[in-house]
């Protein structure tokens, strides 16, 4: 009896943590690959997605230094920044803050691991403290490069957490609870582990009434500013949809609330000369933006208010906003637009957003649609930077 019994144990505890070998689709979907951020503060979670990077240089013979108390982790206070070289496996964490100088930008390229995904950590065999150069947290992890080893962690007090097999490009284990202090072996012939961390964020505090936004999402700020400052609302009184778009007509009337700091009543002008737009919530947000010239229509004497916005006609309509009030639009010249797919009109509207961060990721296509949470994102650097 007591050796089913101890079988039984076993076979629970091995059920308790199963490998698989894929990961679901959209399991990092919201971290973009590479970001192109210029010289100054970088604050991990709002100007860049948490990971591992690549960074490399601008390309104008100078280098620079980036600068940070994260650097720590790997025992360096700064690390050099040239177009002539590489700087690899350089950790992210949230909340981390960087400061980029002595030189104009700098390309940061996530490190695609495993199905063009970006890992958190990357760790060579040896012996290595949970909370020096890997937080604390719930990971998923996977062998690379080469061979087979063994995966051991051990609690601060000595007793033995995970005892795992790992194979390179092979099974994937789930839910691995790593906490303060545990002593994180890998042996055997197994050339590296990946580590994607999957540790659930807090839940967002009572005064965003939100669901679908979570305190460690990288909208997450931009979400709670426009919420808080009347610009944007949820789609329901208890979902903001961040990854859904925005309508031509939704966008004006953000950026009327923006600018006044109130919806539009029955004393706003209504007076445009776009035929598709009825007598409707929407009239006066498209009537403001006409007569104020921050929108011109797509042609024939319509607005096309259902269409969705993409990320190009989002920064056209920032820029004309922005020139409206008086803003300094200049952008150096040295400023590349790095969004695919831009049209030959837009090229000036990307490169000015590209220049004061707009958009988290500066490498998707400028045609795709704006996302709820890019559009917030956008309002809050615009209205914060």
């Amino acid at each position: 009896m007591k050796r089913l019994i101890s079988l039984m144990l076993a076979l629970f505890m091995l059920i308790a943590i199963i490998p698989t070998t894929s990961a679901s689709a959209d399991m990092y979907s919201d971290r973009p690959l590479t970001v192109t951020l210029p010289a100054g503060e970088i604050v991990v979670g709002i100007d860049i997605a948490p990971g591992m990077y690549y960074v490399i240089g601008a390309n104008d013979g100078q280098d620079g230094l980036l600068e940070g108390p994260a650097l720590s982790r790997y025992g360096y206070g700064s690390v050099s920044i040239s177009s002539r070289f590489t700087q690899r496996g350089i950790r992210m964490q949230r909340g981390d803050r960087f400061v980029l100088s002595g030189i104009s930008y700098a390309t940061f390229e996530g490190q695609q691991f495993w199905d063009g995904q970006v890992a958190d950590e990357l760790l060579r065999p040896g012996t290595w403290t949970v909370g020096n150069r890997i937080p604390a947290g719930v990971y998923t992890i996977r062998g690379c490069l080469t061979g087979i080893g063994n995966f051991i962690v051990h609690t601060a007090a000595g007793g033995l957490r995970h005892n795992l097999i790992l194979r390179a490009h092979g099974n994937v284990y789930r839910n691995i609870v790593l906490a303060e202090g545990d002593r994180v072996q890998i042996a055997g012939g197994l050339s590296a582990v990946l580590f994607y961390d999957d540790t659930p964020a807090p839940p967002p505090p009572s005064s965003l009434p939100f669901t679908d936004v979570r305190s460690g999402d990288w909208f997450y700020p931009a979400v709670r500013y426009v919420y808080e400052q009347g610009i944007m609302q949820g789609t329901t009184p208890t979902t903001f949809a961040p990854q859904a778009t925005l309508t031509r007509a939704q966008v004006v009337a953000v950026l009327f609330r923006m600018h006044y700091g109130r919806t539009a009543n029955t004393g706003d002008s209504r007076a445009h000369s776009f035929s598709d737009v009825p007598d409707n919530w929407a009239a006066p947000y498209i009537a403001w933006a006409y007569q104020n010239n921050i929108v011109a229509g797509v042609g024939g004497d319509r607005f096309a208010p259902n269409d969705q916005m993409n990320r190009e006609q989002l920064a056209a309509v920032m820029y004309r906003y922005a020139r409206d009030r008086g803003d300094d639009l200049s952008v150096p010249p040295d400023v590349v637009n790095t969004f695919p797919h831009t049209s030959s009109w837009a090229v000036e509207y990307m490169r000015w957003a590209a220049h004061n961060r707009f958009f988290i990721s500066q490498w998707e296509s400028a045609r795709g649609n704006a996302s709820r949470a890019a559009t917030a994102h956008f309002v809050y650097r615009f209205l914060t930077a």
